[in-house]
């Protein structure tokens, strides 16, 4: 089986009918949101809370040596593909190019929308081998430039979407 075999049969025993595009929390029938901030943005100790409640519900959701899916989407703009050299990715280690599994999705957020295209990676692999303290603190810092890590560089907004 391939990893997008893999991973298409374990979100439909898992979670049936639910279509994987943020706002997650809006488009399933269960799910719960959290409350990750605390503060003005305009000070460090908002962004050390994000992270710290951030973490806390990712080591309460999986074990150390978890199987996971790493899902990487990305708004499909021009010829722009996910790179093997991107943040996310250099968060996981051993990483090789036959680990990724690339798709494509169609009229995710716009069903008329000819242009609304993401490139979507999957890399199957394990809890333990993921940097997710990085990956966390980067989704943290995406709107704040110039906070550091980020999940992009091109601009204050990104379109890039991370899911486990």
């Amino acid at each position: 089986m391939t990893i997008i075999q893999e991973y298409q049969k374990f979100l439909s025993d898992n979670f049936s009918e639910l279509k994987l595009r943020a706002n997650l929390f809006f488009n399933w029938a269960h799910g719960l949101r959290f409350d990750l901030q605390v503060g003005s943005t305009d000070r460090d100790e908002y962004f050390d809370e994000v992270f710290k409640r951030s973490s806390i519900l990712f080591k309460s959701l999986f074990e150390p040596n978890d199987n996971m899916f790493f899902v990487l989407m990305d708004y499909k703009c021009k010829r722009n593909k996910i790179r093997i050299d991107n943040f996310c990715f250099k968060q996981i280690e051993d990483i090789k190019k036959n680990s990724i599994a690339y798709l494509k999705a169609y009229s995710l957020y716009e069903p008329n929308d000819k242009f609304d295209i993401r490139n979507i990676a999957i890399v199957k692999s394990t809890t333990g081998k993921i940097n997710f303290e990085n990956i966390l603190k980067a989704i943290g810092n995406t709107d704040f430039p110039p906070r550091a890590p980020r999940l992009d560089n091109n601009s204050v907004l990104t379109s890039k979407e991370i899911y486990f």
